[in-house]
């Protein structure tokens, strides 16, 4: 075979400066560093999705120990806080993200906006969470790894409050219904809830900033009623009766949270079998000031009677039907009631529950029952509150319900012809919110 010289060494050449594959050649180093800058952002976005459900979680065990720190030891609501949670929540790798130990409970400044543990506190919670080396869950790369980075350490705090509900000052709170004939007047800030139905029957007047709400707004008869349109709106059902009377019950005994004027816990208590030790009616010489009063019926029942007078400065507690006549007043006064009778408190007309004094908190008094309330007339609340698990009927005139709190686990029934005024401070039955604040 005959081979031309000159020939191959013109394809030589060609083939020396040809351009034609040096397009593939880069592709596939742009692939490459592609894929390296992918596999990067990959990390990243794992890192941020990773510490957007650290935070979620935090978020849960804060709220949810703060709950439980309303009604149990500091250790218990820990417990309770990471069990609501769930066993996985806040975990990746060996370790857990959230431990008891990262649960603080303190108080929380407004003013300086800073969180002071406090292991006896119960009106707010500190939780913080760590996916990092230390406790061996920190999240690894894909890529990251190769150049020098072992994985990402992700941080959460979460900071969690008690606030005073609106309803804690001035309210009207029921479980299942409230109903009010016509005539009335409710001041501005006053509150009105019920988790089921409500019904006013005509010619009712709501001031400003007032309140009326319940889950279902269609579940609200109204007449011609001022003001209702601009107050009424949407909440879901969050009474919990049987709860708040528990609580108060703790609290009577200095267990709980409530901050109760006149409890077990710091007065001398003086037990008696009613007919045996306690006069039968008693009277405000028969019932000691500063003393709180354990009075028994016995399984036989009975009724505890009280005669026309003013009482002032004790605590009551009783498993009794309590009977009032009219002429009876409560000034700075606890009574805590175990009857569960549909009317386990009653009064014919004029009882007054408070002084008459511009909401002075010193002069308050309060009524927890877990029956019902009825009271025919003259029914007065002067910054006071009333707690019933049953039914609460009655009668006010103008001018006699003034920063009045009054809540049913059943229905609350009121008459017409009444004003209901507000005062600004709270009552003191757990009647609040829990706010997130760092």
């Amino acid at each position: 075979m005959v081979i031309s010289m000159g020939r191959t060494q013109a394809q030589a050449r060609g083939f020396l400066h040809a351009e034609g594959g040096s397009m593939t050649t880069g592709a596939v180093i742009m692939f490459f560093a592609a894929l390296a800058f992918s596999s990067v952002a990959v990390d990243f976005m794992r890192r941020d999705d990773s510490r957007v459900r650290l935070q979620l979680a935090t978020d849960t065990v804060a709220h949810a120990a703060l709950v439980a720190r309303q009604t149990r030891d500091a250790p218990s609501a820990r417990a309770a806080a990471l069990q609501i949670a769930g066993p996985n929540v806040g975990t990746v790798g060996k370790g857990r993200a959230i431990n008891a130990g990262d649960i603080k409970f303190g108080t929380w400044d407004d003013t300086t906006r800073l969180f002071a543990p406090d292991p006896n506190a119960r009106n707010a919670v500190q939780a913080s969470a760590l996916y990092g080396q230390a406790r061996n869950n920190y999240l690894r790369g894909l890529l990251t790894r190769l150049v020098g980075f072992a994985g990402f350490e992700v941080e959460a705090s979460s900071v969690f409050r008690t606030k005073s509900h609106q309803c804690a000052r001035s309210g009207m709170l029921a479980e299942n219904h409230i109903r009010f004939s016509g005539n009335n007047e409710f001041g501005p800030y006053y509150c009105i809830h019920s988790d089921n139905t409500m019904q006013f029957v005509n010619h009712t007047v709501f001031g400003a900033h007032a309140e009326v709400t319940l889950p279902v707004l269609a579940n609200l008869a109204s007449g011609q009623e001022t003001g209702l349109d601009a107050a009424r709106r949407v909440r879901p059902a969050w009474l919990d009766v049987p709860r708040m009377i528990d609580d108060f019950e703790a609290s009577l005994e200095g267990k709980g949270a409530l901050d109760i004027p006149i409890s077990a816990a710091t007065l001398p208590v003086e037990m008696h079998q009613l007919g045996t030790s306690l006069s039968n009616p008693v009277t405000p010489q028969t019932l000691s000031s500063g003393a709180f009063y354990d009075v028994t019926c016995g399984q036989g029942g009975g009724k505890l009677k009280f005669v026309a007078g003013l009482y002032q400065n004790l605590g009551i507690r009783t498993d009794c039907a309590i009977q009032m006549p009219s002429g009876v007043a409560f000034e700075n006064v606890v009574i805590y009631q175990e009857n569960t009778d549909i009317k386990a408190f009653s009064a014919a007309n004029g009882v007054r529950f408070g002084a008459i004094d511009g909401c002075d908190p010193a002069n308050n008094a309060i009524l927890v029952t877990r029956g019902g309330i009825s009271v025919a007339s003259g029914f007065e609340l002067h910054g006071s509150a009333v707690l019933a698990a049953g039914p609460i009927h009655f009668a006010a005139d103008a001018g006699t319900m003034d920063g009045a709190v009054v809540i049913s686990g059943d229905e609350i029934r009121g008459t017409s012809n009444s004003s209901f005024g507000t005062c600004d401070h709270d009552l003191g039955l757990g009647l609040y919110s829990y706010q997130m604040v760092d």
